[in-house]
């Protein structure tokens, strides 16, 4: 089966407003959601916080909670789908989750795993099928899109309702704050003048459809969706961009759409120095270099997990209205390859298709071609052949031994000469040992872009997490050598570096007692999307140290 995944009803919160008409007459009248705020050494940044007296309560729900499920119930309601069909899918995006029931917290608040956030988010919605949760940082909304498609297309459901939310935090702030990366005024992504990004919290809720006729608007299709990595730097983006673009040609080459029709370009835009750097040299080479492009960041801020889904509902607003909205508080170009940004809205003479791009830490890019042309793409390939094992590994410290010299003679055995590894937190350096003794003496094929990544695991960062969380209750500043680790992506960050993989990477959370990453390694193969992929599972959280890795292949039929 190979069907189109349509834009259905949508529903968005965040600091500017809430609903698609609020953020409209606020975005058309360049008004900011943005507010200046001051931490506790009186320095100022902007943030752009929602406004919680709008959000019902739930007895017992967390705030992320209810959020997600306001937003996600009013998207069901509008589009008049019954909650319990076993033809409906949820996939959540969320980068830290219920991060903020760390704080000061004495007993552990099993509310805080992922994978309990989505069954909680789902008994409240009344969904019957097991959710499912992307973490991989910014780019997890696109990748919920994407995903979300793909299911469409294989036949697994009908409709998926996909939710992307996080919240301004301590942890949060902090963290980004170590890292010198928050202006101290509002974010002005690709100018010559940019600093550093704003941060902001928002919810989005998107339901895909096989039906055209539920879009309750012109019909737009999710015409292609790719992902990549960079296989440079868990912190910093590609210099040279060439990961991004091959995410952005992999899409329309799926979505059978030359960059001559693409008409705008929605970008990351992050406004820090080098996330900017990297856009206009991967628009340059995608060939997209005279087709405008914006960022809408300057209104609600960088939402993170969040920012994939409300920037793309957006994104599909203006395709429809044949309007492309400022780049609010452009001035001048800032990037080394030539970029067509505006500070002022304008209408566009032609307006079918539009990619939406993202980038993340951990190297990681995902590029979605949304177009008002519903004629089918490119054939999906679909091979029922056997999925194989190559090759497995399973590690798993012993209780009674202390997990980092257990770790550290694991390496040892291995003969490397890696100093970055002893950088590494306890998650990565689990995963990237197992990588490594499953692939001794053996050699991945030359092409790596078709080599992929897809991990799985229940606790998420959670280890990290706890180690920033303890730096913080005791007054001390994050560290932005422990920040950078408190994303679960970054181990598959790591192995790709080290083994130089540019493929799709994917961390899923589960939910259940489940191995997710197997189910989504084997569609990767038997769709053509890759010709080996690694995938298992990588858990690391306090005595709880294993992992199992298997490297797939198909064996045709």
């Amino acid at each position: 089966m190979n069907r189109l995944a349509y834009w259905g009803h949508d529903y968005l919160v965040t600091s500017v407003g809430a609903g698609i008409d609020a953020h409209v007459n606020a975005i058309e009248s360049y008004q900011s959601g943005l507010k200046e705020e001051s931490d506790a050494n009186g320095e100022s940044y902007w943030a752009g916080r929602i406004d919680w007296s709008a959000i019902p309560q739930i007895p017992g729900a967390t705030p992320l909670e209810n959020l997600m499920i306001e937003v996600g119930g009013k998207v069901l309601r509008a589009a008049k789908v019954e909650a319990n069909s076993p033809r409906l899918g949820l996939i959540l995006s969320t980068t830290k989750g219920n991060i903020d029931l760390l704080q000061s917290q004495a007993d552990f608040d099993e509310r805080v795993l992922p994978g309990v956030l989505a069954q909680r988010v789902a008994a409240s919605l009344g969904i019957t099928t097991t959710p499912q949760v992307v973490c991989n940082a910014c780019i997890s909304g696109l990748l919920t899109i994407i995903l979300g498609s793909r299911l469409i297309a294989s036949g697994t459901y009908d409709r998926v309702l996909v939710i992307g939310a996080d919240l301004m935090s301590p942890f949060v702030i902090s963290g980004f704050r170590a890292f010198k990366s928050v202006s101290s005024h509002i974010c002005k992504p690709f100018d010559a003048s940019r600093d550093g990004l704003s941060m902001g919290e928002a919810c989005g809720a998107v339901l895909l459809t096989a039906d055209p006729f539920e879009c309750d608007a012109i019909p737009v299709a999710v015409k292609g969706g790719a992902v990549s990595n960079d296989a440079n730097h868990i912190s910093g983006p590609s210099r040279t961009g060439d990961g991004l673009y091959l995410a952005i040609r992999e899409a329309l080459d799926e979505a059978q759409v030359p960059a001559d029709e693409v008409d705008f370009v929605g970008l990351h835009g992050t406004a820090t120095v080098y996330n900017d750097e990297m856009e206009s040299k991967a628009i340059a080479l995608a060939g997209l270099s005279d087709k405008p492009v914006n960022s809408l960041k300057p209104y609600f801020g960088h939402t993170l997990g969040a920012c994939g889904v409300i920037e793309s509902i957006l994104s599909v607003w203006q395709l429809r209205h044949k309007r492309l909205w400022a780049t609010m508080g452009f001035e001048s170009l800032g990037t080394p390859q030539p970029l067509l940004v505006s500070a002022w809205h304008h209408n566009l003479s032609k307006s079918s298709v539009c990619v939406k791009a993202a980038s993340g830490f951990g190297g990681c890019n995902a590029a979605v071609v949304f177009a008002t042309d519903c004629t089918q793409g490119s054939e999906l390939q679909w091979t029922s052949g056997k999925v194989r094992v190559e090759s497995s590994v399973r590690l798993q410290c012993p209780e009674n031994e202390d997990f980092d010299q257990w770790i550290r003679e694991q390496y040892k055995s291995l003969g490397e000469s890696n100093m970055k590894f002893f950088k590494m937190d306890r998650l990565c350096k689990l995963g990237y040992v197992a990588v490594a003794k499953l692939l001794a003496g053996r050699s991945l094929p030359e092409d790596r872009y078709r080599v992929a990544v897809v991990l799985s695991n229940r606790c998420s960062s959670l280890d990290t997490d706890m180690r920033h969380q303890a730096l913080l209750d005791a007054g001390q500043p994050a560290s932005p050598a422990v920040f950078v680790y408190t994303l679960a992506n970054i181990v598959s960050g790591e192995i790709c570096i080290r083994h130089q993989i540019k493929g799709e990477g994917w961390f899923l959370i589960e939910s259940a007692d489940e191995n997710v990453s197997k189910e989504l390694a084997s569609r990767l193969l038997q769709e053509h999307r890759a010709d080996f992929v690694l995938t298992g599972r990588c858990e690391m959280f306090g005595k709880k140290a294993f992992t199992c890795i298997d490297l797939l292949s198909l064996q045709a039929n």
